[in-house]
């Protein structure tokens, strides 16, 4: 196709990313490589470290595989304060974009928003890399949205597997950003009560119940600081948001809120969130024993990515609404189900069906086979506005649908060695 003479070579490792003057600004990180392309969001952190976004790109390639969307996991980050100076900032963007060029002009990397950066920062990164953005590209809050969605959703197959419904149900938010703040309001209107909510700035609590709207409103006015503009009672420090004693704790800030020191007093139920690193590895295994139900992080908020592959295929929100409430919903029930028929973390469970979904990928992966011709040149084609928009969502409902059903049977016959179906 054209352009792949110039594409860079894809492989597993970390990229150290530095400036003109040598200074490390930054990291790239490659988990995995399928569909000859890498995706994963851009963050920004003070504090970033290469380990961290190693994490987060494995986490991406879990993802992808539990959503049958051939792509490899990565991610990139830059090391300073989102709340920088406007125009230090633009720098830093910059920098990176000018960094992470080869992989971004060629198309091979197709990134997105992540912790600290906004659809505006996204487009300066893309610019000083000399890339145009994808077509049909998810913004950071209709991710945020779908993200939401799915949490949601894997909230409800939780509480349902127990008997119950959201209904009732006392829940704290850890992070109240775009996913934080969508999931608040979807969990009120199923009749929830959000008694905690923390940002990087601190955590407030009611147990009669947050006025939800009241703090999404705070939030577009002052950001992470709207917790201390919410006239509430009792504020908390913010890592103690993890062990308020709610039914449902949803962790959707930066990563490990649960470590090996704080597991036990975790008082929550059920454990279902928005962020990618929720747990320290390992500890999954401690939850299940403790009897809480801890949802895998990427099949709760696999929504980001599978909106935005569906919005590649021109397909509107209500089309991956209808796939999250129907099919996606099927599949997480019947693989907390199975995990608990198995006596076994569902995280567990998850990870084999990735990797058989994985193994999937690698089969059909030869570059020669005619299926895969025609999949490059139809992409090809697509990424330059040359494919009808009825084609492509015609050909993107029935991909995702087809994809869905495959999803199903792999978690009915998946199961871990040595253990009976």
């Amino acid at each position: 196709m054209p352009g792949d003479a110039f594409r860079p070579p894809l492989e597993p490792g970390v990229h150290t990313l530095v400036n003109s003057r040598q200074e490390i600004i930054g990291f790239f990180a490659v988990d995995s490589v399928a569909g000859e392309r890498l995706c994963g969001g851009i963050r920004m952190a003070p504090n970033l470290t290469s380990d961290e976004l190693s994490d987060l790109a494995a986490m991406m390639t879990s993802k992808f595989g539990f959503c049958g969307i051939k792509l490899g996991g990565a991610k990139a980050g830059i090391i300073g304060d989102p709340d920088m100076a406007p125009e230090e900032k633009r720098e830093k963007l910059r920098e990176c974009g000018s960094q992470l060029a080869p992989w971004l002009r060629s198309g091979r990397y197709l990134a997105g928003c992540d912790l600290g950066i906004s659809d505006v920062d996204l487009k300066i990164i893309l610019e000083a890399a000399g890339a145009r953005p994808e077509q049909g590209r998810a913004t950071a809050e209709s991710a945020g949205r779908a993200t939401a969605l799915t949490v949601f959703t894997a909230m409800q197959c939780a509480c349902e597997l127990e008997g119950s419904s959201l209904e009732g149900k006392t829940i704290s938010i850890e992070g109240f950003g775009n996913v934080g703040s969508s999931l608040a309001r979807l969990v009120a209107r199923a009749g929830a009560r959000v008694v905690a909510v923390s940002t990087g700035k601190g955590t407030i609590l009611d147990e009669g119940g947050i006025e939800v709207e009241q703090l999404i409103d705070l939030r577009s006015r002052f950001g992470s600081d709207c917790v201390n503009h919410h006239p509430l009672i009792k504020p908390l420090p913010s890592p103690l948001i993890a062990l308020v004693p709610v039914d449902i704790y949803a962790p959707c800030a930066r990563l490990y809120s649960i470590s090996s020191e704080t597991i036990q007093d975790v008082k929550a139920r059920i454990i279902c969130g928005g962020s990618n690193l929720q747990a320290c590895a390992g500890l999954e295994e401690v939850l299940h024993q403790r009897s809480i139900r801890y949802v895998p992080p990427y099949i709760a908020n696999c929504g980001g990515v599978l909106w935005g592959a569906m919005k590649i295929f021109e397909l509107e929100f209500p089309a991956f609404e209808r796939i999250v409430e129907t099919q996606l919903r099927r599949a997480i029930t019947v693989l907390l189900e199975r995990a608990a028929r198995l006596r076994i973390p569902p995280l567990w469970l998850a990870d084999e069906v990735v990797r058989i979904r994985r193994e999937s990928f690698s089969r059909s992966e030869k570059p020669s086979s005619p299926s895969r011709i025609v999949w490059r040149v139809g992409s090809w084609a697509h990424r330059r506005g040359l494919v009808p928009g009825v084609v492509a969502q015609t050909i993107g409902r029935r991909t995702f649908h087809r994809s869905m059903e495959e999803l199903l049977e792999t978690i009915r016959t998946a199961q871990r060695s040595g253990e009976s179906p």
